[in-house]
């Protein structure tokens, strides 16, 4: 598999004395196995085998081991939280980005005269520049992860 997928938990004869449980790709599962055909079920029973062998690994004298293992959770998590702050100032932009528009709409109506046009755009706009460059520096940690 070249991304990432998730696996779903699977009975494979159930209800007969050959049952095991696998997992298996979600993509394959649901939308077929030419969807993500390099997906093979994993015994569960492997899983359980290579989590207590990691675990091990991790709880003996293995300090490399640990802080690798430290220091790619940190990352990921860090990755996670600068996607969901990317995505929140991306909604915000969105949003300061209309109501501009609707300011401007509100000027060609006559709804609003110049002065309280020109006062408000450039609040939005001060607001808006700020979120663009807190969108870059957001990008840039987002692009440093990947």
């Amino acid at each position: 598999m070249d991304s990432v997928a998730n696996l779903s938990r699977r009975n494979w004869h159930s209800g007969t004395p050959h049952q095991k449980r696998n997992w298996q790709c979600v993509v394959a599962t649901k939308k077929g196995k030419k969807n993500c055909p390099d997906s093979k079920g994993i015994e569960e029973k492997i899983i359980e085998d290579a989590f207590v062998k990691s675990y091990q690994l991790m709880c003996g004298d293995n300090k490399e081991v640990l802080s690798e293992f430290l220091n790619r959770m940190e990352a990921s998590l860090s990755d996670k939280n600068s996607e969901k702050q990317l995505n929140k100032v991306e909604k915000s932009i969105s949003s300061l980005e209309v109501k501009n528009k609707k300011l401007l709409d509100n000027l060609l109506d006559g709804t609003i005269d110049k002065s309280t046009y020109t006062e408000k755009k450039s609040e939005l706009d001060a607001d808006l520049k700020e979120l663009y460059e807190q969108r870059q520096v957001l990008q840039n940690s987002v692009f440093l992860y990947t």
